[in-house]
């Protein structure tokens, strides 16, 4: 029996849906994968505990000179430290959007979404090639 969803949860779940449509990340991505993608996540903040069951999606909103993250980045939290460091150190500032997802349930919706796949696999690619 599931708790019934309150106006401020599905607000939320809009409100994020369409802050992603802006991340260059998901510009191809329909709104129902980001939605789905959305009711799945919650909002990171630096008391969030993180381990390798983590991933989160962040970007950052302002300062350029974090390069790595202006375009949105997915990352599994235990294989790159200094970026979640980077996002804790943003999400401080206020500069920062990101959000925390269970691993096991994104890598399930990687399956149902081949658009959601397609873009994370891109994106991890990328943040590979780049140097640090």
């Amino acid at each position: 029996h599931m708790a019934p969803i309150s106006d401020n949860m599905i607000n939320w779940h809009l409100e994020t849906t369409m802050k992603l449509t802006m991340w260059k990340l998901f510009h191809k991505i329909g709104i129902n994968s980001l939605f789905s993608l959305v009711t799945r996540a919650r909002p990171f903040s630096e008391k969030s505990k993180v381990d390798e069951n983590s991933v989160i999606l962040a970007r950052s909103i302002s300062a350029e000179e974090f390069s790595i993250l202006s375009d949105g980045i997915a990352i599994i939290a235990s294989h790159q430290p200094e970026i979640l460091e980077q996002i804790r150190y943003l999400g401080t500032i206020g500069a920062c959007e990101a959000f925390l997802i269970d691993r096991k349930e994104f890598i399930e919706l990687l399956f149902d979404d081949k658009a959601l796949l397609h873009v994370n696999c891109n994106c991890l690619n990328q943040a590979h090639l780049k140097p640090v």
